[in-house]
């Protein structure tokens, strides 16, 4: 996290740490990393996999789009962690995977 600025610092965490919670709520079944760092003028939080279904998992589970910037990836999706994705994925979390606590409630 050394390129990001201090101001982005807090939120930057949150946003990392949301996404190790979401895939550790996938049940990888390899290993992954999530790191952040700034390219530009932008923000970005990368997460690795070592398996590609894991990979996989992940992109459905955010809507990534697939995108080649990157040389040496086996694959490379983009999405967009702005508050309506942070509070999906949060409710999703809160709720066992489910966005609607009402059907989380009827699944106990």
């Amino acid at each position: 996290m050394a390129d990001v600025g201090e101001a982005d610092r807090p939120r930057l965490k949150e946003d990392c740490d949301l996404l190790q919670d979401l895939v550790d709520k996938l049940e990888p079944s390899g290993a992954f990393a999530v790191a952040a760092g700034r390219s530009g003028d932008t923000i970005e939080i990368s997460c690795g996999f070592s398996r590609r279904a894991d990979a996989d998992r992940l992109a459905d589970a955010v809507r990534a789009k697939t995108v080649s910037r990157w040389l040496g990836w086996a694959s490379q999706r983009v999405f967009s962690l702005d508050e309506p994705m942070r509070l999906a994925i949060a409710a999703a979390l809160a709720n066992q995977g489910e966005i609607d606590a009402r059907t989380a409630a009827a699944r106990r």
